[in-house]
């Protein structure tokens, strides 16, 4: 019985720790708008209404857009709240050339963000953007909306370390809005996520090396053995060109979270919040990177990647796996498997052909953002003799 008060007591004070909901919120009048956006998501027979969401731009536009404001909206009352509102370089063709083109996997763009997402079909249509959304900006015609189903999977949480994989129905509308262009973009959960895996982040954050174990639970001393899952999750982006055909954009990124294990709620506020600013931190470095390629040039740069035989592909991670012992020095939280030996193989041979890539592409973009160590890009160095045809 003593054992069991001691047990319980260590849960309470870890949840009140890392976990417990921040109380509190925005005061003033709910914004409005995102229980149609909700059910557009949801019901791809559902027509979109502009003048809906009409207060949802006028906010983010707003002299106050950096503040968090009160949204109206029922059936996600649950989960956890938050909101970040910012500015950016870079007009919304650069956006939709980069962060909306299907042809560009989203860990080249967002690589400390995302590592895996593709758009799969849905209800039998192969659903997704088209590469070339970008030349509707000229458009006057009436919104031009899209909708499919979309799989993610994130990188380590920085609190947690925990990184799930989940479908979701995704929602692109590109429209005109008080004679300026503007981009909608929004998420709804489908169902209960994959069970929260160990990632680990090797070294400083900003140097992006991350290990996926494959394995459940979390990186919180004390919560190995926790089962978590990503239960629901709704976001609306927004962006909006500043003024008519400059380069500089006003973004607010709407997110409420659900995730937790035994079926709780344990996400606060300061959570949502560090990830919303870590894809800001990430959105505002591309769009403003003068020396960053084409995005045509970065279509055949991944499809290079993607396209190598997948025995090159897995002695080039294996040896950018082995790149990040030497960071582990010391360190109780480094996986034992990213020391070379047999292990290190057996876990190699287990990733998809998706994951290989995407360890490769990301270890490419590090080069280009000048966060590589100065043994430099691994992934360009051929072990077979093979080298991405692109390069």
């Amino acid at each position: 019985m003593k054992c069991d008060m001691v047990y319980l007591r260590f849960v309470i004070f870890v949840m009140a720790v890392f976990f417990l909901p921040a109380m509190g919120s925005a005061s003033g009048t709910p914004l409005t708008g995102f229980d149609h956006l909700l059910q557009i998501v949801k019901n791809e027979h559902l027509e979109f209404d502009a003048e809906k969401i009409t207060p949802i731009l006028d906010y983010v536009t707003s002299d106050h857009y950096t503040k968090e404001p009160q949204p109206q909206i029922a059936g996600v009352e649950n989960n956890t709240y938050a909101y970040c509102g910012y500015e950016s370089e870079g007009g919304l063709a650069r956006l939709l050339k980069y962060c909306y083109n299907p042809d560009i996997p989203s860990c080249a763009v967002m690589p400390s963000v995302i590592r895996l997402s593709a758009w799969k079909n849905y209800n039998g249509n192969p659903a997704t953007v088209s590469p070339s959304l970008w030349q509707r900006l000229e458009s006057d015609d009436k919104p031009v909306v899209t909708r499919g189903l979309y799989y993610m999977q994130n990188t380590p949480d920085l609190t947690t370390g925990a990184y799930y994989g989940y479908d979701s129905y995704r929602t692109v509308i590109l429209m005109n809005y008080k004679g300026r262009k503007a981009l909608v973009s929004v998420l709804k959960q489908k169902d209960v996520s994959d069970v929260g895996k160990k990632g680990f982040i090797i070294g400083d954050e900003s140097e992006m090396d991350y290990f996926y174990s494959g394995e459940q639970g979390l990186t919180v001393k004390g919560l190995g053995w926790v089962k978590s899952f990503l239960y629901d999750s709704f976001s609306v982006s927004v962006f909006v060109e500043d003024k008519k055909g400059e380069a500089l954009l006003r973004c607010g990124v709407f997110k409420w979270i659900r995730a937790g294990w035994a079926g709780k709620n344990i996400v606060r506020k300061s959570q949502v919040k560090k990830g919303m600013e870590r894809y800001a931190t990430e959105f505002k470095n591309l769009m403003g990177k003068k020396n960053f390629p084409s995005a045509d040039e970065l279509v055949d740069i991944c499809n290079s990647f993607k396209s190598l035989p997948t025995d090159e592909m897995k002695k080039r991670v294996e040896r950018l796996i082995q790149s990040m012992h030497v960071k582990c020095v010391n360190s109780p939280t480094c996986p034992k498997v990213i020391e070379s030996g047999d292990a290190l193989g057996q876990y190699v041979d287990k990733l998809s052909r998706a994951e290989l890539s995407s360890a490769l592409i990301v270890d490419y973009i590090k080069t280009i953002n000048s966060r590589t160590d100065k043994t430099g890009n691994i992934a360009l160095k051929p072990i077979s003799g093979i080298k991405p045809k692109v390069f």
